[in-house]
Parts: C-alpha cells; structure tokens; sequence
C-alpha cells in the first residue's frame, strides 16, 4: 500500500474513533475495527490469526502513526492505552485539519457505528467477549471460505456433511 493510502486511512481511522468515541484496550481497538471492517467499511486491514483472535499490524502501525500527527490521542489508565479522537486539534498542521474536515465520514457509515454500538453496548468494554465475538467470525469466515474455494474440502467433506456436524455441535449449547 502507498504512503498516500495509509496516510488516507490514518485520517479514516482517526473519524471513526470520533464515531466510537474512547476504546479502552489495544485488544478491544482490534476487535471493534475488525468487526467494523467487516459489517460496515472495508479499511485494508489485514487480519491474521492470533492466539488472542484476528489481528492485523498495520492497525497498530496506524494508530501510532495517528497518534504521532496528533489526530488521536492514548491515554493510560491503569497500565492499558484508551484510543480516542484527539479532541484539540490546535497543535496539528493546517494541511491535516482540511483533511480530516474534507474526509468526513458520510452519514451511512455514521449510522453502521451506532448500529454496531449498540449491538456490541457493554461488550465494548469487556475485551474477552469482543475476542469471542471476532474469533467466531473469523473462524466462520475462514471455514466458508475454504469451503467455497477449495476443492480438497469439497472431496473430504460433503455440505451435507458439514451441516449435519455443525447441528451437532449446537446441541451441545443445549448441555448448559
């Protein structure tokens, strides 16, 4: 990707944090990107597996670079960084001011925010559960994937298959 690209996404990702409002954890920073990368905007962010879910580096790469323009701030509190909009933007250049002014985020994507907020609601703060919620999408998306695109699987596992073992494995929610 092209400095002129990241820089576009620096400035993106500095107006949806103006949207999300504080993000307490680099853990849970990961977790609502990628859930908003994935229901609402695609960012170019690349998620690899991790022991803790889908990460991507260039997230943190860009979250520091925004950081070091000073479109976003991190604040510590109790040893763990909080993610937010810079809300003084006194200190940055003019050039960056016109452009996070010109590149708004529009109203439809306003509305995706607030709609995964307030699906996600308490959840925001809770890390583990944000975890959860990606790694269960990442692996599903992973699976249907190789599903749709890989033949080995298509010559192992028939889709009737794999739909009678994924009921099976819902029946164990019914143990609890």
């Amino acid at each position: 990707m092209n400095k002129l690209a990241i820089m576009d996404r620096v400035i993106l990702l500095g107006n949806i944090l103006n949207e999300f409002g504080p993000i307490k954890g680099e853990k849970s920073l990961q977790k609502i990107i990628y859930l908003f990368q994935q229901y609402c905007h695609h960012l170019g962010y690349r998620y690899n597996w991790n022991i803790h879910g889908p990460i991507s580096n260039d997230l943190i790469t860009d979250i520091h670079e925004s950081h070091a323009i000073g479109i976003t701030s991190i604040k510590w509190e109790d040893n763990i960084p909080i993610y937010q909009s810079n809300s003084n933007l006194s200190h940055i250049s003019k050039y960056w001011k016109e452009k996070l002014e010109r590149d708004q985020l529009s109203n439809q994507v306003k509305i995706k925010i607030s709609k995964i907020r307030d699906i996600l609601q308490e959840k925001m703060e809770n890390p583990e559960e944000l975890e959860i919620l990606s790694s269960i999408h990442y692996i599903n998306n992973s699976f249907q994937h190789e599903i749709n695109h890989n033949n080995n699987i298509h010559d192992r596992y028939s889709p009737d298959k794999i739909n009678e073992m994924s009921s099976i494995l819902g029946k164990f929610n019914e143990i609890q």
